[in-house]
């Protein structure tokens, strides 16, 4: 795991103060949920992928492209309306300039 997607997932998960492991299990603990939830929201922006890769990789069970749309509207909700989030997220608005063209997707 040494691509843009992990560092992304871990800064996202060292600003909330959760493990990026436990971003890959299907708990519902509400750090968690929101820094999943961030890193979806931030794949579907700024990647090419679908919902369903993007499912794939954040190992949404099922892997389901409604849980990434729902997750996506939540977490733009949240960033609006709470500054600590909308802090994180814009703090990775600088991984923008980046080419993503030489993202891959890898089946999790």
């Amino acid at each position: 795991m040494k691509n843009l997607e992990y560092q992304i997932r871990k800064s996202i998960c060292q600003q909330l103060q959760v493990d990026v492991e436990q971003t890959l299990k299907t708990t519902r603990v509400r750090r968690v949920s929101e820094a999943r939830q961030m890193f979806m929201l931030w794949l579907r922006k700024n990647t090419t992928y679908t919902l369903t890769q993007i499912a794939h990789m954040v190992r949404t069970i099922p892997y389901d492209h409604t849980t990434v749309i729902y997750s996506c509207q939540a977490m733009q909700d949240l960033i609006d309306t709470n500054k600590h989030l909308r802090d994180v997220w814009e703090s990775l608005e600088f991984v923008n300039a980046i080419n993503f063209t030489s993202l891959k997707y890898k089946p999790c």
